[in-house]
């Protein structure tokens, strides 16, 4: 068993559908009902493995502690009397080795649970107490703040010896943590319906599971690689490289990683199995001062790249947004007026495939005093001059509009003329900017087609040192 789908009140119809995945089992959480379920109705429903939780509100459920103690204890008894396979109790819970005795005599997996909401709080001393009562499974979950959190799971997986042990950290900026707890030697880790609201952080979608693992989950990852960024959660990477990279070898995974400024090194220190990169902001112009060599004459012109590649104790930068943004440009005719709304990172590879296929270029920047060398054929013009007429193209390189701030907008009013904008922000699928565009009847490529393209071809780099 690898993934323990959560089933809530709301959802318990689950159970009576064919699920043929053998590797999966249900969370049924008892604190979200509101009367007694019927235990032996669910134990008849599926053959899958069933775990009995009644979560406390302290420990990120639905219950009362006050009633965790009674109706939530005889729940659970319930569900082991029905023939469930595994039945979970909390750290902090009363009577815990007269319980964990109980669960088995029933005949019955224990679980035994902590959870952290404040970050930075002890957990490898929790294991240690957990340890000590000596469950079948012992769950610790934390809520991560930085990437300390990986060292720290790194090293509580390295300690545990015979205990197995699920570990991670809560949040969508940490979800990577799930899926190398798997890894490292977790018996399971959490999802959820597609459709259901998340009931923790950072809890995936169960069909993002399969696409990142497929049949098989690696217990030792031997080439591994990462999004690098912040914020990171958002990312959509893993989910679109991992079948390509599984298909050539299973032994390799790709993750998201919360990593802002100066802390690019950090994360090569900590995973020395990573074999390639591929960054995002704010980390593109460190990338690119890291990178060793590159690929393509034009990159080092950029002054950013978004991925990087290990050669033997080396490393190789390419900037796949510019070679994707040079093939979605293409089909604009020499002379085709063009505006960026931005000089990041993003904006440097729209302005140099712009310039190369021989468009006019304008820049506008929200901070002209960070906008650096201009390249010779670009025109710089105020921000507050970004709604005048003139461009036919205008190209969105700015953050702004990007969820959680999807009402965002770096424009109130798109020009006359233009007849084509194109988007680089892919969550929400359509910005402010967008639906503004709609309105004035203009063509838009949304962020998801630069992303697919981009991505495509960093792969293929990717998998040439697999």
């Amino acid at each position: 068993m690898r993934f323990l789908l959560v089933v809530t009140e709301a959802d318990i119809s689950l159970l009576q559908k064919h699920l043929p995945a053998k590797d999966l089992g249900f969370e049924i959480r008892l604190d979200t009902f509101r009367q007694k379920p019927d235990f032996k109705g669910m134990r008849a429903a599926t053959e899958h493995p069933l775990l009995a939780t009644f979560r406390s509100k302290e420990h990120c459920g639905q219950g009362e502690t006050s009633a965790r103690a009674s109706m939530g204890w005889g729940w659970r008894e319930e569900a082991l009397a029905a023939g469930f396979d595994a039945v979970d109790v909390e750290l902090d819970e009363p009577g815990l080795p007269e319980k964990l005795a109980t669960i088995g005599k029933g005949g019955a997996q224990s679980v035994l649970s902590h959870h952290e909401k404040e970050p930075g709080k002890d957990l490898l001393a929790a294991i240690e107490q957990g340890k000590g009562l000596r469950p079948d499974v012992l769950k610790i979950i934390g809520t991560g703040s930085g990437l300390q959190d990986f060292w720290i799971q790194k090293q509580a997986y390295r300690d545990a010896g015979s205990q197995r042990l699920v570990f991670f950290f809560m949040g969508q900026e940490f979800q990577a943590t799930r899926l190398l707890s798997l890894t490292y030697g977790a018996p399971f880790t959490f999802a959820i319906p597609d459709h259901q609201v998340q009931v923790a952080p950072g809890v995936p979608p169960l069909g993002f599971l399969q696409d990142v693992f497929g049949a098989h989950t690696p217990q030792r990852v031997e080439n591994l690689f990462a999004v690098l960024g912040s914020p990171i959660g958002h990312s959509q990477s893993p989910r679109f490289h991992n079948p390509m990279l599984r298909s050539k070898d299973a032994k390799s995974l790709f993750i998201a990683l919360p990593a802002g400024l100066g802390e690019l090194q950090k994360v090569i220190a900590l995973f020395p199995e990573l074999r390639g990169m591929a960054v995002t902001k704010p980390l593109k112009e460190e990338a690119f001062s890291f990178a060793n060599s590159f690929f393509g004459e034009g990159v080092a012109e950029l002054g950013a790249v978004n991925t990087l590649i290990r050669r033997n104790k080396t490393w190789k930068g390419a900037n796949t947004d510019y070679e994707a943004m040079r093939q979605l440009l293409s089909p604009y005719g020499e002379e085709t007026r063009v505006r960026v709304l931005g000089f990041g990172g993003l904006g440097k590879a729209v302005v140099q495939a712009s310039l190369e296929l021989g468009h006019h270029v304008e820049i506008c920047n929200r901070s002209p005093n960070r906008l650096g060398k201009v390249p010779v054929g670009a025109k710089v013009i105020d921000w507050a001059k970004r709604h005048r007429p003139g461009p036919e193209v205008l190209i969105q390189a700015t953050s702004a509009g990007m969820a959680p701030y999807s009402e965002v907008s770096p424009m109130d009013e798109i020009p006359a003329t233009v007849h084509t904008l194109v988007e680089t922000i892919y969550n929400p699928i359509e910005t402010r900017l967008m639906k503004l565009a709609h309105s004035q009847g203009i063509h838009t490529l949304d962020g998801s087609v630069l992303f697919k393209q981009q991505a495509k071809i960093q792969n293929a780099y990717f998998q040439t040192v697999i």
